[in-house]
């Protein structure tokens, strides 16, 4: 079981920001984040929960925890890539017949 929750500092204080159903950790362990609603400085921490039922004896929890801080990306982003600048599939005619091998 993993649980996500946000924060961000505001006037030095720590206040929790509203994620959406599209910031989640999928069952690979990894974790998605929304789009919007997420600014550069705000700390994401996740808390994964399990137990080993141990049919001779006692059950044991266990709990880790990550955070991690919203940086700048590095990169412009699939919005200033060539496809962004192109979006549209061009045909072209061609006298040469093409194999699928080709």
């Amino acid at each position: 079981l993993f649980s996500v929750v946000g924060v961000r500092e505001v006037d030095g204080t720590a206040t929790p920001i509203e994620l959406n159903s599209r910031t989640y950790v999928d069952a690979y362990g990894k974790l998605h984040v929304q789009k919007t609603g997420i600014q550069v400085g705000d700390v994401l921490t996740v808390t994964a929960r399990s137990a080993y039922i141990n049919p001779s004896g006692e059950t044991t929890a266990y709990t880790a925890t990550a955070t991690a801080t919203v940086v700048a990306p590095e990169n412009g982003g699939a919005k200033e890539c060539a496809v962004a600048e192109n979006p549209y599939i061009e045909y072209t005619d061609t006298a040469d017949e093409v194999s699928a091998s080709e």
